[in-house]
């Protein structure tokens, strides 16, 4: 068994490689994702092969097998949460609805960056250090804050006495340098709007761009 599973998760590991260069955050955590569940699934599949094998040294499996149909009939409806859990992980994980390590909130109430996304649970550390569990089939409703890409926007103030002109020059040769030297986290090049705002004190010139979400976790 230990061979079988060293072997299984060394295939697991070359198909689904997180580590592989030129792949996007997000993309990198979905993999990490998948290989986790695949060799969970793996995992489980083995060892009731095995478990099989040893029983069929001793027993007739044949005949356990047509007992264990009977009794599945009986435990259906008691197995139906476990169905649903399992067939709602897979769901998540194919459609790629979140990955390990997005934000995301469930219910309103729980937020927090994913840590494990299991055949049955998911596992979110919460920004007060709980660990908060959930059975994949109870996710009703989630926000991720994770995936596409969002508009990010900083508002720079100066004095009334500044020359504006001189300020958005300089600011437009702040977001030439961030794009040539960073455009792995820009969509496109950040734009200095101009003057957007006149507060008591101060005149608001507003800066945009749009940001892969993944990059801010």
């Amino acid at each position: 068994v230990v061979i079988s599973l060293k072997i299984t998760y060394s295939v697991i590991d070359r198909i689904f490689d997180g580590e592989k260069t030129g792949l996007e955050p997000r993309e990198s955590r979905r993999i990490v994702t998948l290989n986790h569940v695949t060799k969970t699934a793996a995992r489980a599949g083995i060892w009731t092969l095995a478990g099989l094998i040893i029983l069929g040294q001793f027993i007739n499996v044949g005949s356990l097998l047509a007992v264990a149909g009977v009794g599945t009939l009986a435990i259906g409806f008691g197995a139906q949460g476990i169905v649903e859990d399992v067939m709602s992980g897979f769901v998540i994980v194919f459609e790629n609805q979140f990955s390990v390590g997005d934000y995301v909130i469930i219910d309103e109430t729980h937020y927090g960056i994913v840590e494990t996304i299991g055949i049955r649970t998911t596992s979110v550390r919460e920004f007060n250090g709980g660990l908060f569990i959930i059975h994949n089939g109870k996710i009703d409703r989630l926000v991720n804050y994770s995936k596409g890409h969002m508009k990010a926007i900083v508002e720079v103030s100066i004095a009334y006495e500044e020359d504006v002109k001189r300020v958005m020059k300089i600011l437009e040769e702040i977001c030439e340098d961030l794009y040539k030297n960073h455009d792995e986290l820009f969509k496109i090049r950040p734009e200095v709007q101009g003057v957007t705002r006149l507060d008591p004190s101060a005149v608001i010139i507003r800066v945009v761009c749009d940001e892969d979400a993944s990059s801010k976790f």
